[in-house]
């Protein structure tokens, strides 16, 4: 089906009773380069992100690994927008006070011209990487041209989600 007015569209395949994956695709008013540059693991966990994202408390990297590959750290500022992720997630541990994440983006994957960023929650203490953690949830993000939209990037996010309620899928950005 076409993107929503809105620019975006979400799309569910249940693979089992309790399984399912969604799709969330959304237009963005940068180029496919602009994009990618922008969702950089550095730019994600720069100390200054706190000064112009509104959801965010605090952020820093922990460990550059390589160029787009990063350990940090992120809080986020207490919110209704975050409660309601919470319930939606089913995440009850999601008042922590910030998540350990390894990012990790690559250019020409899943094919030249695209680039590919996946986020995975980290356990703090063992540095285990988790499907989920808190609000924070493994998953995967394709950069790609927004067809027929010249100047536009199309972000496409996958997750897992579990026990997906249909009230629950519409509180998701």
């Amino acid at each position: 089906r076409p993107l929503e007015p809105t620019g975006q569209r979400q799309l569910l395949k249940t693979v089992s009773p309790t399984v399912s994956f969604l799709r969330n695709e959304y237009l963005i008013d940068l180029t496919v380069e602009e994009s990618i540059n922008f969702m950089r693991p550095e730019v994600t966990f720069h100390h200054g992100r706190k000064d112009f994202d509104p959801l965010v408390a605090n952020a820093t990297i922990l460990q550059l690994f390589a160029p787009g590959d990063v350990l940090g750290w992120v809080s986020l500022k207490p919110c209704q927008f975050w409660a309601a992720a919470a319930i939606v997630n089913h995440a009850p541990d999601a008042s922590k006070p910030g998540q350990m994440i390894r990012s990790v983006r690559r250019r020409d994957f899943p094919a030249p011209g695209l680039s590919c960023i996946v986020h995975m929650p980290v356990h703090p203490e063992t540095m285990v990487m988790l499907e989920q953690q808190g609000l924070v949830k493994a998953g995967a993000y394709i950069i790609m041209p927004a067809p027929g939209r010249e100047g536009q990037a199309l972000n496409v996010e996958i997750q897992r989600v579990y026990r997906p309620s249909d009230w629950a899928i519409t509180l998701m950005p």
